[in-house]
């Protein structure tokens, strides 16, 4: 242990490690050598209680030594600092999540009611949301119109319950216009609940932004798709892109058989799992597991990051690759039989490992993956695609 935390502080004066990650993988180092040293040092104290103190030759303080005892009571006001802003912000995210318009203040009474409007289909080719709390769901429907439900929940203003649905419809922006499906809310203390039913058809672009809720897409496609959430999971299965993009603050993003040319998913708190005939996926959490899959026939590449948390690749087997992945405190685990070339470096705190597969005539899937905590594996799928 003392050989890796001797690396930490060199990479630290070389400038290759950040403050911030040290301290990360210095604790990691001291939790795991809690356990392993627990019993030598209860032998050692019973050891020398009997034996006289002696006094111990002063030694010069390298810089090593000095980073060391400041790094340690650095790490314990950060630690402590670290744990009331994660409270902190744990408890926010709670709220947030847990919203409900029943909150006593400052909201009281609430009335509940649902507007329903429909466009002609043939009107609409992009789709714009933007709603501060509930939820939305896409789906496509055997339909000709364009159909928007909204299950609205409020605060009643002055103990009248119809001025206040007629108050929140006023600003409640349900339209059409040069071909976009508008649907925006301003009020903050509503909750919206809102399924959009789309004829079947290919979308210019789908524009989905929630400031709290989860959203869920179903049998739709698009040129482009973006979503945005602050704090929701994002859900979607079936759906058709070229390109798309899929960030939320904090939840989970979990995208089954979705077909595209590229996609990037990112999250800071919540695993990622994407599935389908995907060329190329940029996916990024600070907190979770990243999982890709792709069974594209052409796939070109495939990146996946994550800071806490494991990283797994299923790709193609007969395609040629050209891959390169890295750890801090995991393992890198390979299971292709048939790799031609493998490079791997194992070092305290620095494991990385390269690797190569010449396929004649066959396109080739570039595999870039990291981790600071978590293992990596690259298994070939058993999906085959037949489009």
């Amino acid at each position: 242990m003392q050989t890796e935390k001797e690396r930490i502080l060199q990479m630290v004066s070389e400038g290759k490690l950040a403050v911030e990650e040290a301290i990360t993988l210095l604790e990691a180092l001291e939790k795991k050598g809690e356990v392993t040293q627990a019993e030598p040092a209860k032998a050692f104290e019973e050891a020398t209680k009997e034996q006289p103190k002696q006094e111990q030759p002063k030694q010069e303080k390298t810089f090593e030594g000095m980073f060391e005892e400041e790094m340690k009571t650095f790490r314990k006001d950060i630690t402590q600092i670290g744990s009331v802003f994660m409270d902190l912000f744990n408890k926010t995210v709670d709220k947030v999540k847990d919203f409900d318009v029943s909150t006593p203040f400052p909201l009281g009474e609430k009335v509940n009611f649902q507007e329903v409007k429909t466009f002609d289909g043939d009107a609409v080719r992009q789709v714009y949301v933007d709603l501060p709390n509930g939820s939305l769901t896409v789906e496509a429907a055997e339909l000709n119109d364009v159909r928007v439900v909204a299950s609205v929940r409020t605060a009643v203003v002055n103990n009248d319950a119809e001025a206040t649905k007629q108050a929140f419809l006023e600003q409640f922006v349900v339209d059409v216009e040069q071909e976009t499906l508008r649907v925006i809310a301003d009020s903050k203390w509503s909750q919206v609940e809102v399924t959009l039913y789309l004829p079947r058809k290919k979308y210019d672009e789908l524009k989905l932004r929630f400031l709290n809720g989860a959203v869920s897409l179903h049998d739709v496609e698009a040129t482009k798709l973006r979503v945005k959430s602050l704090n929701g999971a994002v859900k979607a299965n079936h759906v058709k892109f070229t390109d798309a993009e899929v960030k939320t603050s904090n939840g989970a993003i979990d995208l089954h058989d979705v077909r595209g040319h590229e996609i990037e998913a990112e999250t800071m708190n919540g695993r990622i799992y994407i599935d389908g005939a995907i060329e190329e996926v940029e996916a990024k959490s600070i907190n979770g597991a990243v999982s890709i899959t792709t069974y594209a026939k052409h796939a070109r590449k495939l990146e996946a990051e994550t800071a806490a948390g494991n990283v797994e690749f299923y790709v193609p087997n007969h395609l040629a690759l050209n891959g390169k992945l890295a750890t801090n405190m995991g393992k890198l685990d390979i299971s292709l039989a048939d790799i031609d070339k493998v490079a791997s470096q194992d070092q305290p705190l620095s494991k990385s490992l390269n690797f190569t597969k010449d396929v004649d005539n066959a396109p080739k899937l570039y595999v870039d993956g990291a981790s600071r905590t978590g293992n990596i594996i690259v298994r070939y799928t058993t999906i085959v695609d037949t489009e």
